[in-house]
């Protein structure tokens, strides 16, 4: 916001901070981001003490006159306005490894993992789901486990009624009197649970 503040727009030509204060903005202080940087004591305990402390540039401090620099040897952020900064070295990180490419696969072994891919679904999609899942009330009692699904239909209908979930009316009747958004349609997924809770 600060920079924005501080460049030219298409409506005056001028820079907002141009237009509020009548003067042209200073940008000298702005600065090469990560650049090798050192702030300055100004107090000094002996005279052979380091009189700065190196650091990088992090940016323009908002609240005040000055940068951010981080410190590496303190991993912390610091603000300050004594400091010197030199734009031309940065920060590099030492340790820097090499990564050579290893070939783990050799294309005969892509070409076998392709063609079983391809046999997979092929599988797939002559095997349907829908042969399993049965996708109406229907389909669902004419299937070889009508037991276990009657029984599942009546403990979550049981359920229900005591935690008193619904009320079971005559549609027809219901229309005259009560308003169509407050009357809630029902549908039965059958999907099969190995081991339900």
């Amino acid at each position: 916001m600060w920079i924005f503040n501080k460049t030219l727009h298409a409506d005056e030509q001028k820079t907002p901070y141009e237009v509020i204060s009548v003067k042209k903005p200073s940008l000298h202080f702005l600065c090469v981001f990560g650049a090798k940087s050192y702030i300055h004591h100004h107090l000094f305990k002996k005279d052979m003490t380091p009189r700065g402390i190196e650091c990088y540039h992090m940016g323009v401090a908002p609240d005040s006159k000055g940068w951010l620099f981080w410190v590496p040897s303190k991993n912390s952020i610091v603000k300050s306005a004594s400091t010197k900064i030199n734009e031309s070295t940065f920060y590099q990180k030492r340790n820097i490894l090499t990564i050579q490419a290893l070939n783990i696969f050799d294309d005969s072994m892509i070409k076998e993992i392709d063609s079983q891919d391809r046999m997979i679904s092929s599988l797939n999609s002559s095997f349907k789901i829908s042969d399993i899942i049965p996708t109406t009330y229907k389909e669902a009692f004419e299937s070889y486990d009508v037991d276990k699904r009657k029984t599942a239909i009546n403990d979550e209908l049981s359920s229900m009624n005591r935690k008193k979930v619904f009320t079971v009316v005559n549609l027809k009747e219901a229309l005259k009197t009560v308003p169509w958004e407050s009357i809630l349609s029902s549908k039965w997924v059958f999907v099969k649970k190995e081991k339900p809770e």
